[in-house]
């Protein structure tokens, strides 16, 4: 499907290029294994009770009501519980959420004080410097910085997600065949062997 020719204000037109662009829900269902059920299910549980914590800010703020701190400490129970099993998946530790958070905003805020410009500047951002000169080329009219650019991003986005990927089969137990499949889980070969024996 040629997109080139048509303006985002084509509503046949984009409704066509959405159908073609979403990635369709049986090839997800195909690829997801356990592990990334669980991880999307905790997730999203963080972004449904974070919904419900806003929600609660906004009737104090933009509805004057009172506000609701037993609802606020609820949310922030759930928010806890979901966040906590995301750790758990990755192997994260608190401290090491924190010291990592530390490092970012030490990086990003000079002397820690707050400032409109390092908000804006986010020195912190690896790669940051290199995304913006290449969209500078871009603006120019490089045509072949625009491809080395998206090579590069999706470069970074593979190794992120292959490393994202053994990280989680690492700390979720779940194993990969050569193939691809996932491996039994431990417990599963376990049965599998008394029943042998």
């Amino acid at each position: 499907m040629d997109f080139k020719d048509h303006t985002p204000n084509d509503y046949d037109h984009y409704e066509r290029m959405v159908a073609a662009l979403v990635k369709p829900g049986k090839q997800i269902k195909r690829e997801m294994s356990n592990a990334d059920a669980h991880l999307w299910h905790m997730a999203t549980g963080v972004v449904g009770e974070a919904g419900e914590l806003i929600d609660a800010v906004k009737k104090a703020v933009i509805y004057r009501k009172p506000i609701d701190k037993e609802n606020v400490k609820e949310e922030l129970g759930d928010l806890r519980f979901y966040i906590t099993a995301i750790y758990q998946i990755f192997g994260f530790t608190d401290e090491e959420i924190r010291e990592a958070n530390y490092a970012k905003l030490s990086t990003r805020y000079a002397g820690l004080k707050y400032s409109n410009r390092s908000a804006v500047r986010r020195r912190d951002k690896d790669g940051a410097a290199k995304i913006k000169k290449a969209e500078g080329a871009l603006k120019g009219g490089a045509k072949r910085a625009n491809h080395e650019t998206d090579r590069g991003l999706e470069r970074i986005v593979d190794e992120a997600s292959l490393i994202a990927t053994r990280r989680l089969e690492r700390n979720s137990g779940i194993r990969r065949t050569p193939s691809g499949g996932p491996c039994p889980e431990p417990s599963d070969r376990r049965r599998a062997n008394r029943r042998n024996s």
